[in-house]
């Protein structure tokens, strides 16, 4: 057990099951036996996959899973590279264009949300250059300065920072940020 998390490499084989099960359910019978063995009548009883794949004799299911670990251990490799280079992009960062950075430069094709983070700072200020200033930062700059320019430094600064990383990436950040980059890029 990792004293760390408190979790078990039985607990990582067991969720790993799961996903591969919700991924296989429709491929194979057997896999799909498997799932549903695992939920019992009573609400609160669940027997543990990896428990049910030793003590069910399921050779297609076996079979199945085990052909599609490949794809597991390459998105796990994936994940490695992604999580060393995000380390990389955040040390490295003088500018502060890590967040742009790492999504411009990840190793594959990082799923984005379906709809723009709100949460984020830097997505409100893309947002607004782009809706209320056709897409120029120079417009939203001019709108901050007449608006009480001391108020919003903070902001000014930003989109300095924002403006730059476009400048220096040639990339319109709405793309990098909705993932329509990737496909430029690619």
């Amino acid at each position: 057990m990792n004293e760390e998390t408190g979790v078990s490499q039985a607990d990582r084989v067991e969720a790993l099951l799961h996903l591969m099960c919700e991924e296989l359910f429709d491929v194979e019978d057997q896999v799909r036996l498997l799932a549903c063995q695992s939920l019992a009548a009573e609400a609160d009883y669940r027997a543990p996959l990896q428990y049910l794949l030793c003590t069910l004799d399921l050779p297609a299911a076996r079979q199945v899973l085990m052909q599609a670990l490949p794809a597991w251990q390459a998105a796990l490799e994936g994940l490695a590279a992604l999580i060393h280079h995000v380390d990389d992009v955040w040390a490295e960062d003088r500018r502060g264009w890590a967040p742009f950075e790492a999504l411009l430069k990840a190793p594959f094709a990082v799923r984005r949300p379906s709809q723009p983070d709100l949460r984020e700072w830097d997505v409100l200020l893309i947002l607004e250059r782009d809706g209320r200033f056709g897409g120029a930062w120079d417009g939203l700059m001019e709108w901050l300065h007449q608006h009480g320019s001391r108020e919003h430094q903070a902001d000014i600064q930003r989109i300095r920072q924002l403006a730059a990383f476009e400048h220096a990436y040639q990339v319109n950040l709405r793309n990098v940020v909705s993932g329509e980059a990737d496909q430029v890029t690619g």
